[in-house]
């Protein structure tokens, strides 16, 4: 009895420098990184589960600071099914020297990847959901003239029904910033740079949702493999069969 006590009791001390107030139950750790910590955790007066951010430090980087400040001022903005939801931003104890931030935000089952590493098999009719729920997020994000500029299977936050949340938000920028931003430079790189961000904003998201449709279409036999039929362009995005290329290339071209 007394080894099974100490076992919980080692459990709870994990949240026990977490401050997330009395309308908060924090129930599991979800992952740790340089940026924090994340939780599933239990909204009291509701009885929701949702997942709470723990980002440390968040005024010891200037340039972490302003991603921080952007992710929770577009997060407060969006609002769709398949874009992560900011449910709440608990107040601080002390608002005069507070270093740590707790977002609380809707809680998803897995992200997109941990499926692709994972040895589950994706049916096809799975992909194209999760593809097209993907790609209806993207698609509401780039009409408020939002860019992820960080989209990335880890950053795609997924449920057992195929429905998508597109998260992490810190390296997002708005199309107007983006625009005001070139208008800084010189007019030399200017007039070289307007006409490659003409398509190229919204069209790296996009690019970035086919690199992981690649990522989890079946028919390797390794988990996540890429299985991609179509023969490369002449400037592709990324070469996964370097290797296969370098034996059917003849001595002479290897010479």
């Amino acid at each position: 009895m007394e080894k099974g006590k100490g076992r919980k009791n080692l459990g709870i001390n994990k949240f026990a420098d977490w401050e997330v107030g009395r309308n908060y139950e924090c129930v599991k750790m979800l992952g740790q990184g340089s940026y924090g910590a994340v939780c599933s955790a239990i909204h009291k007066p509701t009885g929701k589960k949702v997942a709470i951010k723990k980002m440390t430090g968040v005024f010891d980087d200037e340039v972490d600071c302003k991603r921080i400040l952007r992710e929770l001022h577009l997060l407060r903005k969006l609002s769709h099914p398949f874009v992560v939801e900011l449910f709440d931003l608990i107040k601080p104890k002390d608002q005069e020297s507070f270093n740590t931030v707790y977002v609380v935000l809707s809680l998803s089952e897995s992200d997109l990847k941990k499926v692709i590493k994972s040895a589950i098999f994706l049916e096809n009719k799975h992909i194209a959901t999760v593809v097209y729920n993907l790609l209806c997020g993207l698609k509401y994000l780039h009409s408020a003239n939002i860019l992820h500029r960080d989209l990335k299977p880890a950053n795609v936050l997924i449920n057992e029904d195929c429905s998508v949340q597109i998260a992490d938000f810190g390296l997002s920028r708005s199309l107007a910033g983006v625009q005001s931003q070139q208008l800084n430079i010189t007019a030399r790189l200017a007039a070289s740079q307007e006409e490659e961000n003409k398509e190229e904003p919204q069209a790296k998201d996009i690019k970035m949702s086919g690199v992981e449709y690649a990522g989890i279409e079946p028919g390797d036999l390794s988990p996540g493999a890429m299985n991609i039929d179509t023969e490369p362009t002449q400037e592709p995005a990324a070469s996964t069969g370097g290797a296969e290329e370098q034996k059917e290339m003849n001595p002479a071209q290897r010479r």
